[in-house]
C-alpha cells in the first residue's frame, strides 16, 4: 500500500490540461494562488478541486490517485525528477525526454 503522503507528479503535455471537481491535487504556491477561487487547502500543498481548473503545457501537477479520467491522462505524462548527481546536472524531466 502507498504511502498516505504519496502523490504521483505528471506534467502538462498537451496545450492545456482540466482536472474537474472533486480531485486532490498537490500544487506549488504560484499554481495555488492564481487558483484559489476554486481550491479548498487541506495540507502541505495539497488541494481539493471545488471546480475544474485548466494547467498549460510544462506546468508538473501532483495527484494523489490514480488517474482514471481518459481524457485528462492523454494530457499528461509522467514526471521524474532527475538526480543531482545525474551528470552533473539537477532539476526534472517528462519521462518522455528520458527515452530519447
Amino acid at each position: 500500500m502507498p504511502d498516505k503522503d504519496f502523490m504521483k507528479k505528471y506534467i502538462v503535455c498537451e496545450k492545456k490540461a482540466v482536472i474537474q471537481a472533486g480531485t486532490v491535487v498537490m500544487l506549488n504556491d504560484v499554481q495555488a494562488a492564481v487558483r484559489k477561487m476554486n481550491l479548498i487547502s487541506l495540507k502541505k500543498g495539497r488541494y481539493e478541486v471545488l471546480r475544474p481548473i485548466e494547467f498549460k503545457r510544462g506546468e508538473v501537477v501532483g495527484f494523489e490517485k490514480e488517474i482514471k479520467d481518459k481524457g485528462l491522462l492523454i494530457t499528461l505524462e509522467p514526471f521524474i525528477e532527475k538526480a543531482d548527481n545525474d551528470a552533473g546536472n539537477s532539476g526534472s524531466v517528462p519521462s518522455s525526454a528520458l527515452s530519447a
